[in-house]
């Protein structure tokens, strides 16, 4: 199936598996609200789950360069 976007047909290209690590913050007051690891999908669903949690906060999902983990 052709993706089309704004009239015009976008290029061919293969879904690919990813792994991403991200933290969930609030931005008022940086509170670390959630971190995990897994497909886009898998950190949409986080976020929003999250988000259904603090509705009247604004929160953001940033990605990192590995996984969260304690410091010890």
């Amino acid at each position: 199936m052709s993706d089309v976007w704004n009239g015009k047909l976008l290029a061919d290209a293969v879904p690919i598996k990813l792994t991403v690590h991200y933290r969930v913050h609030a931005v008022d007051d940086g509170e670390l609200l959630g971190c995990g690891s897994g497909d886009l999908a898998t950190a949409v669903h986080h976020y929003n789950a999250i988000k259904a949690q603090n509705l009247e906060r604004h929160i953001v999902i940033r990605p990192y360069d590995g996984p969260a983990h304690h410091v010890q």
